[in-house]
């Protein structure tokens, strides 16, 4: 399976982008839902972390969380790696 081509999908599908949205109304009710104490996030098979990125960018408690995200294709970590230096993130995600 080519994982860069079917995330690059995201662009032109409307299944896929409802599918993004929901996820990150997910993750940013689970970042809610903790009491206020250091939140730990984990995403496995993270691809490039638009899911996490996307909902931390504006988060009211990023600066709670460190997200560690796990994938092991490289053209999607350092796409994922970008976007957390463009979306000024670095502090709080980092790709293992």
């Amino acid at each position: 399976m080519d994982w860069h081509k079917w995330h690059t999908a995201y662009g032109d599908s409307a299944t896929l982008q409802a599918r993004l949205c929901l996820v990150r109304i997910h993750i940013a009710h689970a970042l809610e839902a903790v009491p206020n104490l250091a939140i730990r996030l984990i995403s496995v098979c993270a691809g490039d972390g638009r899911d996490v990125i996307g909902t931390l960018i504006n988060h009211q408690r990023r600066s709670h969380t460190t997200a560690y995200l796990i994938e092991i294709d490289s053209a999607l970590v350092a796409q994922g790696a970008a976007a957390l230096r463009r979306c000024g993130l670095i502090s709080y995600v980092q790709f293992l």
